[in-house]
């Protein structure tokens, strides 16, 4: 049985992650174009900044959630609450971009929305490493 048939849930998060932060990059070169931001410019209209913040933070947070949602997986052999956690990132990403793209101050709801499970699978990915290094050489 390989890793995708034993995680499925686990596997779609990653799938869905890389995919909305994909479909963010997109978001970017149609507020280039719409905005008259040619590249490599990464300021301008204020409209493209706020489309461009969102990319460049959901990249800054995708390269926390993904080795942080396969320990998390792997260490507890537990597909159901890792995926469900690293969906709902996904979830609260879409959230955020779209309250933030709106008016920045309405970010706060899709931020929580996708920190708070990250905060769980790295918490929880910290844990079962310190705990698989103090079984092994303690």
């Amino acid at each position: 049985m390989s890793v995708v048939d034993s995680y499925p849930l686990t596997t779609l998060a990653t799938a869905t992650a890389v995919i909305t932060t994909f479909g963010l990059s997109f978001l970017v070169g149609k507020a280039r174009k719409d905005y008259n931001v040619p590249a490599p410019k990464t300021t301008g209209d204020v409209r493209f900044e706020s489309v461009n913040r969102v990319h460049q933070n959901s990249v800054e947070n995708i390269v926390l959630l993904l080795p942080a949602l396969w320990v998390a997986a792997l260490a507890s052999k537990d597909d159901k609450i890792a995926g469900s956690l690293g969906l709902t990132w996904s979830v609260g990403r879409v959230a955020y971009a779209a309250g933030y793209i709106q008016d920045p101050k309405k970010r706060s709801a899709g931020f929580a929305l996708g920190f708070f499970p990250q905060l769980a699978l790295v918490g929880a990915a910290g844990y079962y490493a310190v705990k698989a290094v103090s079984k092994k050489y303690f």
